[in-house]
């Protein structure tokens, strides 16, 4: 037995517009790694900074320094963020 589509045409599906405006936006944040932090909880840490600006899309460690003396680690973050358009209005001044 064939299975049906119910496909739009082309024409049709040229004439959707989005409601919900979205922009991607890469941003570079260096952060604190303290020293109390374990290596299992850095993600969710990461994760909760990176959600001050937007929802990450995705995101690496690029670098790691320490200072000798010192306890925390300065962790750089490169991400790419999903950004609201109503959102993006009062963000933009953060990230640029």
């Amino acid at each position: 037995m064939e299975q049906q589509h119910n496909y739009l045409p082309v024409t049709d599906f040229e004439k959707v517009e989005s409601t919900n405006k979205v922009n991607l936006e890469f941003i570079e944040l260096e952060l604190d790694w303290p020293s109390d932090l374990s290596v299992f909880n850095l993600k969710n840490y990461i994760l909760s900074k990176l959600n001050n600006y937007g929802e990450p899309l995705r995101w690496a460690i690029t670098s790691l320094t320490t200072d000798s003396g010192k306890t925390i680690q300065k962790i750089s973050i490169e991400a790419i963020l999903i950004l609201d358009e109503e959102i993006t209005k009062d963000i933009n001044t953060c990230l640029n």
